[in-house]
Order: C-alpha cells, then structure tokens, then sequence
C-alpha cells in the first residue's frame, strides 16, 4: 500500500453480509494496531465488505514497514470469524501533504 493514496480492501465472506451483526478490520503495523475500521466504515455487497482508507489514515503507518490486516467478523447467529491474516508493504511518499478533502 502506498501511504499517501486512498486504497481499498476487499473480504470475501462465506455467508450473506446481512449475516454480520459487528465486525471490524484491524491494520496492524510494528506490534501495535494503528488503524481500525468498524462496520459503519464498510461498503458490503451480498458476500464481501469493503473498507476505504483515506489519504490521512494512510499517513498513519510508518514507510519501509509491512502492514497486517485482518477482517474480524461476529456474524448474527454468534458465529465469530476472522480472515487469514493479510501482510502488505507500506511504500513511501515524498510528499507528505494531503491533498484531498
């Protein structure tokens, strides 16, 4: 992921997403979660959810450092899932300004 960008995540889902009842994506970098998004913050079709980042949350990790993310899911009927762990670079941007609104 380059820092400084607006990218976004897709999860898969083996059930409906009118299944999750509360979930949350975890993005973890140097032994601390830095950036958690919850369900008000996902778009969802009928079997995956998606999260934005915006430019700022971006900014939030370090450069040269890889990034965790993982989708952790309870669904309605109690049922609680987590994705396999998904490790991505965090690639630098020389310019540090953010540029959206």
């Amino acid at each position: 992921m380059r820092i400084g960008t607006t990218p976004t995540f897709t999860f898969g889902l083996p059930f409906s997403s009118s299944m999750i009842d509360r979930a949350h994506v975890v993005f973890y970098q140097n032994g601390k979660v830095v950036l958690k998004k919850c369900e008000t913050d996902f778009k969802t079709n009928s079997k995956e959810i998606t999260v934005d980042l915006t430019e700022r949350e971006t900014f939030l990790f370090e450069p040269d450092l890889t990034i965790t993310v993982q989708a952790h899911i309870k669904t309605v009927e109690n049922q609680v899932l987590t994705s396999n762990e998904h490790v991505i670079s965090a690639i630098r941007c020389l310019d540090d300004e953010v540029i959206s609104t």
